[in-house]
């Protein structure tokens, strides 16, 4: 199918699965479009990216979503290639990234798309693999409570590094996305909380490569909600991480997410 007629394709779907909202609803490639050209703008002349953009320092964790963002849609391969620099450098002789289970699974993730630093993945992935627990799911550190983000993450880097979509443990923490999805189509970070477009973007694009297919109810969901709370400049917002101090603010994170999951969703129609 040609671009154009798969982009006029999908909206037009995406309108008749989700029904007509207050408002018009933008597209997936617009939405694409906006987060990319706000996420080149962000990065920093030593090739990392701040949480948010002109403030603080930069750091390993806000560059590997940068970065993976940049790789998925080829916007800028110099960019990308600083980036992925950056990430080498920081990885703790345990192979972990930060002792942090969502920084460890976004380092080896970024990595396997850039094709390199074989070594740094596996050693990533075998501290990853020995801090999963027995229901599958993930939480910030290996003996943590679960919460979503973790979990969903987790799950694309066990992908990413080879572990085939029938893995039970695979299966086992896509079925525990499923099962924490929230009444409005959203997701929060623990079980129950409130609606976040960084958890809803992340259980999204986990559940999509996991296995969940394109028409399944909690995708269709979850995708209307997030297409409809996109911010006028491209941004999305987020009370999440903690250095947000739990206030909403436009962040380059959530945004970098969105971006991912939105071309998955495009990406698995595509496909078809």
């Amino acid at each position: 199918m040609k671009r154009r007629n798969f982009l006029i394709v999908f909206i037009m779907l995406g309108c008749f699965l989700v029904g007509m909202t207050q408002g018009a609803m933008a597209s997936p490639k617009d939405t694409l479009n906006k987060a990319m050209a706000y996420i080149v703008k962000a990065q920093q002349p030593d090739g990392g990216w701040q949480l948010i953009a002109g403030t603080g320092h930069t750091e390993v964790e806000t560059t590997t979503w940068a970065t993976r963002a940049l790789l998925l849609t080829k916007k800028n391969d110099a960019a990308a290639k600083k980036g992925v620099a950056f990430i080498l450098k920081n990885q703790k002789p345990s192979g972990s990234w930060n002792n942090n289970i969502a920084h460890t699974a976004f380092a080896i993730w970024t990595l396997s798309d850039a094709n390199t630093g074989r070594e740094a993945i596996e050693k990533g992935i075998t501290w990853l693999w020995q801090s999963q627990k027995k229901d599958g799911g993930w939480g910030a550190a290996p003996k943590a409570p679960n919460l979503s983000i973790y979990t969903a993450v987790a799950i694309r880097a066990l992908l990413a590094a080879g572990l085939p979509i029938d893995d039970v443990m695979i299966h086992k923490g896509v079925e525990y996305l499923r099962s924490v999805q929230n009444k409005d189509g959203g997701w929060g970070v623990p079980k129950g909380g409130r609606s976040l477009s960084l958890s809803t973007a992340w259980a999204l694009y986990a559940m999509l490569e996991g296995g969940i297919p394109k028409y399944d109810d909690s995708v269709k969901k979850g995708l209307k909600w997030l297409l409809n709370i996109q911010l006028p400049d491209g941004g999305y917002m987020s009370r999440v991480p903690k250095e947000l101090k739990r206030r909403n603010k436009k962040n380059t994170q959530t945004t970098c997410f969105v971006a991912w999951a939105v071309w998955e969703a495009m990406l698995v129609k595509a496909k078809h």
